[in-house]
């Protein structure tokens, strides 16, 4: 059996007209939703995100560890009971008994705290990148799932009115049919073709679905909101006269946040590098103390005693200690700038891709706004007349019709490339490359 007519069968076998009316009436329901805008989305989005919000805390974290970072330790206040005699515990049987109270406090070598506190600076630093590059990021995710579900919608539309104009040439042809004028596999094939309509409507209203679901995640949104259709995209400018692939990837070179957050951590690990260096230095401890002592019954005066002192660390185990360390930390520094180095190919090159598909999906637009979008149009409405009075066939008729849809979707789906691609460019050089917006539909 062929596969069209098994596929009519089917559809009325399940009632096409019941199934097509009840179709109609949920696109009717899902419109009702209020329009989605695209700043209102990332406003939300930047306020709401959960993930923004957890490096928003980490940027707070690393900025408060600063100034701990260079401080000196605490100084140590000692109570000791000195000299007391075993058998009686006595305080006043013995010359030598007393309590001291002393103070001592721990000096690194200068210099040693000052890398300490220059590192966490950095790694504070490379935070507050990381967190610029998650905010672009995030705002170039919304967007390409704001103009995924723009698509998506735009094909429901577009199946839509493919099957109105199908519905109308069928509604004509069992007209004819009933005049002998055209054929039963013809009028068959046009209703299978309809039934395929259906099948791909109920296919985009699954499309839509997981894109609100996945808007949601990024909006930080629980349960299963529903969100309503896309704007008609109105095309940002973007001024390729004053851009090239070159300058474009020198910009995003210069300007990306990931890229600086990568050049902060290299200056924080030849800190760390630096401060491991110092450590065959010696740190120094100091100490003063005050003995209470009481007159004994032996006639002592029970005069109190004053001491003082100082102490100075031998780097004893060097070869196996502060060596390794300095090994560990000048391995250290060159993982961060072989990942810098990376870093700044990989972004370069991916600059200059996502710059080739901007352009190219600018000159798709062009290329659909030149005509071709009105030619297929005029295709259709002449294959109509043509099919009616018997001039072709109903494959040719069919054609037309898909070719017109096909040009119509490849035409949003540019649109929304283009858009994609520029917020794929604003998003590596961490800044706005528009100045403003003109209708682009």
């Amino acid at each position: 059996m062929d596969y069209r007519f098994a596929k009519v069968v089917i559809v009325i076998g399940l009632g096409l007209t019941p199934m097509s009316r009840a179709f109609g009436q949920n696109q009717k329901q899902a419109v009702k939703f209020e329009a989605l805008k695209i700043d209102d989305l990332i406003s939300q989005a930047l306020a709401q995100n959960q993930e923004l919000k957890a490096q928003e805390l980490e940027v707070q974290s690393q900025k408060a560890q600063v100034g701990p970072a260079g401080a000196p330790d605490d100084p140590m206040l000692d109570v000791k009971a000195m000299n007391f005699p075993a058998d009686t515990l006595s305080s006043n049987q013995e010359d030598m008994t007393g309590v001291e109270v002393s103070v001592s406090q721990s000096i690194p070598f200068p210099g040693k705290r000052g890398k300490l506190r220059e590192a966490q600076r950095h790694s504070a630093i490379a935070s507050q990148n990381l967190f610029e590059q998650k905010k672009w990021q995030l705002i170039k995710q919304v967007k390409d799932i704001y103009y995924t579900l723009y698509l998506a919608y735009q094909n429901q539309a577009l199946l839509e009115e493919q099957k109105r104009i199908l519905g109308q040439v069928i509604a004509t042809s069992r007209s004819q049919y009933t005049l002998g004028k055209v054929s039963q596999a013809a009028l068959l094939n046009l209703q299978a073709e309809e039934a395929g309509l259906i099948d791909e409507l109920l296919k985009s209203e699954s499309a839509v679905r997981v894109a609100n679901n996945e808007l949601n995640h990024l909006l930080g949104h629980t349960g299963a909101h529903q969100h309503g259709r896309s704007e008609t995209i109105q095309r940002s400018t973007f001024d390729f006269k004053n851009w090239t692939e070159d300058k474009i990837a020198a910009l995003v070179v210069d300007t990306n946040a990931r890229l600086k957050g990568l050049e902060s951590r290299v200056q924080s690990e030849a800190a760390k590098l630096g401060y491991a260096k110092k450590g065959y230095l010696p740190d120094f401890r100091i100490m003063a103390g005050y003995t209470f002592r009481e007159p004994t019954r032996m006639g002592g005066a029970g005069t109190d005693m004053v001491s003082a002192g100082i102490g100075i660390s031998i780097p004893l185990w060097a070869g196996s200690k502060q060596s390794e360390q300095i090994k560990s930390a000048a391995a250290e520094r060159a993982k961060a700038e072989a990942e810098y180095r990376d870093g700044r190919l990989m972004t370069e090159h991916e600059a200059r891709g996502a710059f080739a598909e901007l352009t190219e999906a600018q000159k798709r637009i062009d290329l659909f706004k030149g005509g071709l979008l009105q030619l297929t149009a005029q295709a259709v409405a002449s294959g109509r007349s043509a099919y009616l009075t018997g001039k072709i066939d109903f494959a040719g008729l069919l054609d037309a019709i898909r070719t017109q849809y096909k040009t119509q979707y490849a035409y949003q789906e540019a649109l929304a490339k283009f858009e994609m691609k520029l917020a794929h460019l604003e998003a590596l050089a961490s800044q706005s490359l528009t100045a403003g917006t003109k209708g682009g539909k």
